[in-house]
């Protein structure tokens, strides 16, 4: 926390940022998630991303395509597009690390599935947002799919949903 707390001082306006709660919801290799109360916002979620993390994602990918090339010359391997996977991949992986159009792409799937009463995407207050930190409503009692205390009934209907959310988009 001590490392992202600079990050999120520097991205937010000091009428906005409130008591940030320092164990994340979530993290991953790109970000963590918060809780901040704001007296300007209410609840809110940031998620913030991790300092150097662009440098180390260049390395990492850049390992992955010389990889990628050493594969594709094996014998076996000559007529598959390993490089081309590999690329396929490698962007996929850097566009995590666009913020800005993480929170346009949010909400547009909102604006997507408005019409979709059990289909919800969280506001995204875009103009606190920045390229480090996206700035979100945090929403009261939703279930992780991961989590085994959901009734399994209620599990197979968020499947079911989800899927449904999915071949809409397809």
């Amino acid at each position: 926390f001590r490392q992202i707390e600079p990050i999120i001082s520097k991205s937010l306006p000091r009428g906005v940022v409130g008591e940030i709660e320092e164990a994340p919801l979530a993290t991953g290799s790109v970000a963590q998630i918060h809780l901040m109360d704001s007296r300007a916002l209410g609840r809110v979620v940031l998620k913030v991303k991790k300092p150097n993390v662009e440098r180390l994602l260049r390395i990492d990918l850049a390992i992955a395509r010389y990889l990628a090339k050493i594969i594709s010359k094996l014998s076996y391997c000559r007529h598959l597009p390993v490089r081309e996977t590999m690329e396929a991949v490698c962007a996929a992986v850097w566009r995590q690390t666009d913020f800005r159009l993480e929170a346009t792409n949010t909400q547009r799937f909102s604006d997507l599935f408005e019409r979709w009463p059990r289909i919800h995407f969280p506001k995204v207050y875009s103009g606190l947002s920045s390229d480090d930190v996206i700035v979100m409503e945090y929403e009261e009692n939703i279930y992780r799919l991961d989590d085994i205390s959901i009734p399994i009934d209620r599990y197979h209907k968020v499947v079911e949903e989800a899927l449904r959310a999915l071949y809409e988009m397809i």
